[in-house]
C-alpha cells in the first residue's frame, strides 16, 4: 500500500510566498489607484479646457453679433483668435496683409504678427519687454517655441507661463539687472511709450516724476543686451505727438531718437494706418496726424478704430 505524499509547503515558506505576493499585490493596488487619480485628473483637466474653450467662442460669437463693438464682452477674445490666425499670413512690407485686415481691431493685431514674422526662427535667448507674450497661444507657436523666453514687466503676472518654460523678472527695463550681451532678440510691443510716465493703471503706484526722455535710456539698454547681430524689434502708437499723462503718442522726430540712440548697424520703419477699412501699410506723412482713440471714445466709434489710427514698427539690428 502506497503511502500519501504531503505537496503542502513548509509552514516558513507558505509565509514566504504569502507575504511576497501580499506585497505584489499592493504595489499592484498603488499602480492601479494612482493611474485612475492621473486618468481622473487628466479628465477633469480636458474637461475644464474644454468648458473655457466653449465660453470663449460663445463671448466671441456674442461679440460679432452684437456689432464689433470695441472692448465690449468678448473683444478680447474676438481680437486674440484673429491675432492667432494671422501670425502665419501677415508678411512686413508692402503687399503683405489683405484688404480690410484687421478692421475693427487695435494696433496688437498688427504689432504681434509683425513682430513674429521679424524673429527668426532658431533657438536663442530672447527678452520680451512689457510682457505681451504672456499668452499660452502665442509661446507655444513654432518659433517662440525654440526660445527661452525672459519677461520683464512692471507688475506681477496674474497667469504666468512657468510650465511651459518662460522666466520673469518683475524690474524697471532701464535699470534691468540682466546681464549685457545675452539676447539675440529683444521685443518691445507698445510698451515704450509708458517709460517715463504715470504707470499707476498696471502697478497701483503713481509715477512720482514724469520723464518724457526716459525711453531713450530703455532703448540704449535694449542695445547693450543683445550680442553683436541681435535684434531690437520695438512698436509704438504714431501720429501727432501728445502727452496723454499714461503714455505719449510718438511723432517723426522722436521716432528719430528711438534710431539715434540704438545706433543701428541698420534698421527697418514700417507704419501702418487704421481706417474704417482696417489696416494697411503707410508712411509717416499719412499718418503725421493721426491720434490715440481711448477705449471710451473707441466704443462710439462703430467698431472701426479700437485705438491707435497709427504704429510704428522698427527693426534694430546691432
Amino acid at each position: 500500500m502506497c503511502q500519501k505524499t504531503n505537496l503542502a509547503l513548509p509552514n516558513t515558506l507558505q509565509k514566504k510566498y504569502a507575504n511576497k505576493n501580499k506585497k505584489i499585490f499592493k504595489r499592484l493596488t498603488n499602480k492601479l489607484k494612482n493611474l485612475a487619480l492621473r486618468t481622473t485628473k487628466r479628465l477633469k483637466s480636458r474637461k475644464k479646457s474644454a468648458l473655457a474653450l466653449l465660453k470663449t467662442k460663445l463671448k466671441i460669437t456674442g461679440f460679432y453679433l452684437s456689432g464689433k463693438i470695441p472692448w465690449s464682452k468678448g473683444y478680447i477674445e474676438a481680437r486674440d483668435e484673429y491675432i492667432l490666425r494671422a501670425l502665419h499670413i501677415f508678411r512686413p512690407g508692402a503687399g503683405g496683409i489683405p484688404f480690410g485686415y484687421g478692421k475693427g481691431f487695435d494696433e496688437r493685431v498688427v504689432e504681434i504678427p509683425w513682430v513674429y514674422q521679424k524673429i527668426n526662427d532658431r533657438p536663442g535667448l530672447l527678452w520680451d519687454v512689457g510682457s505681451v507674450l504672456n499668452r499660452e497661444n502665442l509661446v507655444l507657436q513654432s518659433k517662440i517655441q525654440k526660445k527661452q523666453v525672459i519677461i520683464s514687466n512692471l507688475n506681477p503676472e496674474t497667469k504666468n507661463l512657468n510650465f511651459l518654460g518662460v522666466s520673469y523678472l518683475y524690474e524697471d527695463c532701464v535699470q534691468s539687472v540682466l546681464q549685457d550681451e545675452i539676447f539675440d532678440e529683444v521685443l518691445c510691443i507698445s510698451t515704450l511709450e509708458h517709460i517715463g510716465f504715470d504707470n499707476k493703471k498696471y502697478t497701483g503706484a503713481a509715477q512720482s516724476k514724469k520723464n518724457k526722455r526716459l525711453f531713450l535710456q530703455a532703448v540704449s539698454n535694449f542695445k547693450a543686451k543683445l550680442k553683436k547681430g541681435g535684434h531690437a524689434l520695438v512698436t509704438v502708437p504714431f501720429g501727432q505727438r501728445v502727452d496723454h499723462g499714461w503714455f505719449q503718442v510718438f511723432d517723426a522726430s522722436l521716432i528719430q531718437k528711438v534710431i539715434t540712440a540704438f545706433q543701428p548697424k541698420k534698421h527697418t520703419l514700417d507704419i501702418y494706418q487704421c481706417s474704417r477699412d482696417g489696416w494697411r501699410l503707410s508712411n509717416m506723412n499719412a499718418c503725421s496726424r493721426s491720434v490715440f482713440h481711448d477705449w471710451g471714445d473707441a466704443r462710439q466709434c462703430g467698431g472701426n478704430i479700437a485705438g491707435s489710427e497709427a504704429v510704428a514698427c522698427i527693426a534694430l539690428q546691432k
